[in-house]
């Protein structure tokens, strides 16, 4: 079933689109979406046309992470290679505050849990150190810091979206980790160490509790786990191979994956895989050994996409791409006024961007 774009907007000329981000309904949804971009800014658009409401600054290097506050959708959070979360009011566009640390880390992912109390991230590895910092919402000094579970840059810092104790992490040394930081000892709160035997570059929770857990690598392997026994569910080596073999779909790549809907029974995870020619495919599967394609998002992006996001109540995505596009695709008839396309100047990619055939570590 291809997917029908509802609308697409150009981020800016020369702009990658490197995070996309919704808030969440439970949040009191403004109806907005979030894009950063490869300039450091952060732009804020309505959800039905993509008009801009607002553009965010601050960070001085690359943007590595977004998300709204889970109990306030006025409130963005990014994190960045300057070594700062950051915190704004959409409102207002003002900065409402900087989280930071003594010691000079670039962050390469961040996490705000559940209940909007706590903020973790993880840096990049200075040789063979790298840290997860805590900070309490309320104070910009950090809570804690975790220094001995991983040796290399934690490309991924993800909290349960349940349980507002529990966190995991993934690292470009292989290890996905998963702690209960209702000790913010690391000894005491680290739970599971399990290994990719790959560099991460997705994790998060999954499955009608979130009891389980999956990870992609930068070498499109992907594995999962039963989130606190720690035991595999699955292992492929190479998706790319797997997804050919199994739905006969071509793909170059893996985005992310999504939990399979708002049924809160419903232990499906959703994949997103990419073609360097923008072509998106969306896989199903239930317990991550066999896959199904489900729909694919076609005609909006012309080269690699590199993020989404999605609403699992409405079934809107969003993504963002290398073209320097934001695309928003609604799983409704054509001819719905959901599905109308803004005039087609403003459907143009911006002439200026490079095509990349590889996708690159953004920072």
């Amino acid at each position: 079933m291809e997917i029908p774009l509802a609308v697409r907007r150009a981020f800016d000329n020369d702009t990658y689109v490197l995070e996309v981000a919704m808030p969440l309904r439970e949040s009191g949804s403004t109806g907005v979406i979030a894009a950063a971009g490869s300039d450091n800014t952060v732009k804020v658009y309505s959800q039905d046309d993509l008009k801009l409401k607002t553009q965010l600054k601050g960070p001085t290097n690359t943007i590595t992470g977004l998300q709204f506050a889970p109990d306030n959708s006025n409130i963005i959070y990014s994190s960045s290679m300057d070594g700062l979360v950051w915190s704004w009011d959409v409102r207002s566009s003002k900065i409402v505050q900087r989280y930071g640390d003594q010691e000079t880390h670039k962050f390469c992912s961040f996490s705000v849990n559940c209940d909007g109390s706590m903020i973790a991230a993880g840096t990049e590895a200075v040789e063979t150190d790298s840290y997860i910092v805590f900070w309490d919402i309320r104070n910009t000094e950090p809570v804690a810091k975790f220094e001995d579970s991983h040796s290399d840059d934690i490309t991924q810092t993800q909290f349960h979206s349940l349980n507002h104790q529990l966190l995991s992490t993934g690292s470009m040394d292989g290890l996905v980790c998963i702690f209960d930081i209702s000790s913010m000892t690391e000894e005491d709160a680290i739970i599971s160490v399990l290994n990719s035997e790959s560099s991460v570059s997705k994790i998060g929770f999954f499955g009608s509790e979130h009891q389980f857990i999956f990870c992609m690598t930068h070498t499109e392997s992907f594995c999962s786990w039963n989130a606190t026994e720690g035991d595999l569910i699955a292992s492929h080596t190479d998706m790319r191979q797997q997804l050919k073999s199994q739905c006969n779909v071509d793909i170059n790549y893996l985005i992310d994956c999504f939990c399979g809907g708002a049924d809160r029974n419903d232990n499906s995870l959703s994949i997103a895989a990419g073609g360097h020619n923008g072509a998106i495919s969306l896989l199903s599967t239930d317990k991550c050994d066999k896959f199904q394609l489900t729909g694919k998002l076609a005609g909006g992006h012309s080269s690699t996409a590199r993020c989404i996001c999605t609403d699992p109540h409405s079934g809107m995505i969003v993504t963002g791409g290398e073209d320097g596009l934001v695309c928003v695709w609604c799983p409704v008839p054509a001819d719905s006024e959901a599905s109308k396309q803004l005039p087609s100047d403003s459907l143009k990619a911006p002439s200026s961007v490079k095509r990349k055939r590889k996708r690159e570590k953004p920072y």
